[in-house]
């Protein structure tokens, strides 16, 4: 599961990437923050 946003960057006229920090469920069941 992730979220990524798309931003215009003017200075370099380009996309970039920014991913959003999601929770996700582990395999033991609990919570952990992750980032891409």
């Amino acid at each position: 599961m992730w979220d990524l946003v798309l931003e215009w960057d003017d200075e370099r006229r380009r996309w970039q990437g920014r991913a959003i920090t999601m929770i996700a469920a582990g395999a033991d069941g609990t919570q952990k923050r992750i980032r891409a």
